[in-house]
């Protein structure tokens, strides 16, 4: 005894159904339309962990608001009379040793002192500009110990 393997389709089916009745059969049946199998579960990739920023610029003279519209919602906020001081994580911290810190005096920017590479300050910062260890090392502004 042999057997056959028959691999039927739903088109191949339709195809019989239909030919059967051509032949003085019963009407074929009503088959319910064709699903597409579902496509297997796939992980999502992770999100890419993105080190670039578009440069962000905030202005002398803007309000608190504005600043927040630009830069979001600083990390953390403090105040002393006329004056309010927004800090904001830079990703340098251990390295500058602060966070990246915008002043204002009666809700205007008067100054900003930013070391993340994506934000910026059109202003004159009061912050001395950034440099190297090893130039801080040799450029300590005290006069080298005379000995002897």
């Amino acid at each position: 005894m042999r057997l056959t393997s028959l691999l039927v389709t739903s088109a191949s089916l339709a195809l019989l159904t239909t030919s059967a009745y051509a032949q003085g059969g019963a009407p074929p049946a009503k088959q319910p339309p064709a699903k597409a199998p579902a496509p297997a579960p796939t992980k999502a990739p992770a999100p890419k962990q993105s080190t670039s920023h578009a440069t962000v610029s905030i202005d002398p003279g803007m309000s608190k608001a504005q600043v927040m519209e630009r830069f979001g919602k600083p990390a953390r906020e403090s105040s002393r009379g006329e004056f309010t001081y927004l800090f904001y994580a830079n990703g340098k911290e251990k390295q500058v040793g602060t966070d990246d810190v915008i002043t204002l005096q009666n809700d205007k920017v008067v100054d900003a002192v930013l070391r993340a590479s994506y934000r910026s300050y059109t202003g004159k910062s009061s912050s001395p500009s950034a440099m190297s260890s090893k130039d801080a090392k040799n450029k300590s502004g005290t006069p080298p110990l005379k000995r002897g």
